[in-house]
């Protein structure tokens, strides 16, 4: 009867070692992206075009970091750099699934008895340790402890039901693959992590409580349920960030169809090569050798995924991108689509995602810049709306860039991210600077232009076209030298001073001839001149500094490796 159990202390036990279990994967997942983030960084930047090899790094470095969606993100971020297109990412998406699979094999191997000594050896070295690194790697050890107490209570909370016969019945009916399925996927989403519920599912078949078909159900369900939290983290976000999203739900998803009617044949061969208990029958032999059972189907179907369907990366990269065609308007949103607040708690991670939201507004004042070229110039009429829209999203850019990297300063960090957050919050600020001056002054320059019945004469229109064409030049490269990390770009910036000083000078001494000229608007026309020549000057100035900033992230960067 329903009454024999002790329905209140089970669900006690369950729910709370569910929820000291999900804050042990969190400690631990989080300590280890802290300790391993600028390593797996440079080794995803550093990928080849070989796509076993971009799958052998993806599994690793979310074997490591233990989240297949930070190692998405982490991925989109390098395809909107440019540094690896959608093809390499495919391999890198289906090695993150391989990566996962740790956890399970982990768990597997029955050491939650030692959950409690775990959990001191991590704690203790905190009191004495202070290098960050360290002390990341102790609360890690910490946190897998912390897992194994939380897997030790439900295990304990879960006992009484080996001996109730109605839930074995009804644990009996997940044999049917669907329900597996479903159920796996509809948890993984709940609880936003497969490790966790490939976790659970090792825990209960280590009760004798779940089958192995059901629990290899359980664990593909898992798989497509995970696309859910990446999905999620899609929402808002830029089109390359959808089509990885697209890429990691097609590859779950066939997957799951691929394998699903050879469960009964995967759970056979499961059977076969793992270890067998020699003197054990019925319900304690199953909860010996399922769990490791399930682990090795687990790890079996992400590897068996991947070797099947990756050389179908090109095609799939085309079916998405043919799906979720780049939008050239895109790019003219006001709103940041880079920063992921999930991102936050790994923040060489977040840094890269706040390079990329400074890239995109660098481009706004690089188009900015040419606008207010074409109306000072006479060359196209001032569109007060369109650049109103363009200061506007300058400023949402600017605004979305502090407010991440505010969040992100709270995190722990070590020198060299504390400094690069440092640098990328001056750019942000002067690229901003340069957005309040081209709406500022060259917006009352165009109308002071337009108001003159006299104009520039065409040879000052080619000294002041020249002049922009440097100053747009040495902002396109600072741009360029952040994107693609290449210092000479940075120096060849700092190195037009000398130019740009004698242009304005040419102009300067051009401009005093002719206000020889004479006319009633010669004076006002020459005032105008001599300002915008000033307002040019101090853009460079702006770009000028922005290149120093530049070439000290490339110091920052040389403390990493």
């Amino acid at each position: 009867m329903m009454h024999e159990l002790d329905i209140s202390m089970l669900l006690m036990g369950l729910l709370g070692g569910l929820a000291i279990f999900l804050h042990g994967m969190d400690t631990m997942t989080a300590a280890l992206k802290a300790v391993a983030g600028d390593g797996m960084k440079t080794l995803l930047k550093k990928l080849t075009s070989n796509r076993l090899a971009a799958a052998f790094t993806g599994a690793g470095v979310t074997a490591v970091i233990q989240s297949s969606s930070v190692t998405a993100v982490l991925v989109v971020g390098f395809i909107s750099a440019g540094v690896m297109n959608l093809q390499q990412s495919i391999g890198v998406i289906m090695g993150a699934n391989i990566g996962t699979t740790i956890t399970a094999q982990v768990i597997a191997f029955k050491v939650t008895k030692y959950a409690l000594g775990l959990v001191f050896i991590g704690w203790f070295p905190l009191f004495f340790l202070r290098k960050e690194n360290l002390r990341q790697a102790s609360m890690a050890l910490m946190g897998l402890g912390v897992v194994f107490l939380g897997m030790t209570l439900m295990s304990e909370a879960t006992h009484p039901l080996r001996t109730y016969q109605p839930f074995m019945d009804w644990m009996q009916n997940l044999e049917s693959p669907l329900l597996g399925v479903l159920l796996g996927a509809a948890f993984t989403a709940l609880v936003q992590s497969s490790s966790a519920t490939t976790g659970i599912v090792i825990m209960l078949a280590s009760q004798g409580l779940l089958p192995l078909e059901g629990g290899i159900a359980l664990c593909m369900g898992a798989n497509i349920g995970t696309c859910f939290t990446a999905l999620l983290a899609s929402i808002g976000k830029r089109r390359e960030v959808l089509q990885a999203v697209g890429i990691h739900i097609m590859f779950n998803v066939l997957g799951v169809i691929i394998w699903f009617a050879f469960i009964p044949e995967i759970s056979l061969w499961m059977i076969e090569v793992s270890p067998q208990s020699l003197g054990l029958v019925g319900l304690e032999k199953l909860a010996v050798e399922t769990p490791r059972q399930i682990a090795n189907a687990h790890t079996f179907f992400n590897v068996a995924n991947t070797l099947l369907l990756i050389p179908f990366a090109g095609r799939m990269a085309n079916w998405i991108e043919w799906a979720i065609p780049i939008k050239e308007e895109q790019g003219k949103e006001a709103r940041v689509t880079h920063l992921d607040h999930n991102l936050l708690k790994t923040p060489s991670f977040a840094l890269v995602q706040v390079r990329l939201e400074c890239l995109e507004l660098g481009d706004k004042v690089v188009h900015f810049l040419d606008e207010s070229k074409l109306a000072c110039l006479g060359e196209k009429k001032w569109d007060g709306n369109k650049n109103r829209d363009l200061e506007y999203e300058i400023d949402e850019l600017h605004k979305g860039i502090v407010s991440y990297l505010a969040k992100l300063s709270r995190q722990k960090m070590n020198g060299s991210n504390a400094m690069r957050l440092g640098h990328y919050l001056q750019l942000a600020n002067y690229l901003e600077n340069m957005g309040d001056t081209l709406n500022e002054k060259l917006q009352d320059l165009v109308r002071g232009f337009s108001e003159l019945p006299s104009s520039m004469s065409e040879r000052t229109k080619d000294h002041f076209e020249s002049l922009f064409k440097v100053v747009k030049k040495s902002l396109h490269d600072v741009m360029a030298g952040l994107k693609s990390e290449e210092t000479h770009l940075a120096e060849g910036v700092i190195a037009l001073k000398t130019e740009v000083m004698e242009m304005a000078f040419d102009i300067s001494h051009r401009l005093e001839e002719r206000l020889k000229i004479p006319g009633d608007d010669r004076l006002s026309l020459y005032r105008l001149e001599v300002e915008l020549t000033e307002t040019m000057r101090q853009l460079f100035y702006l770009t000028k500094t922005m290149a120093k900033v530049v070439l000290d992230l490339d110091g920052a960067r040389e403390k990493d490796q």
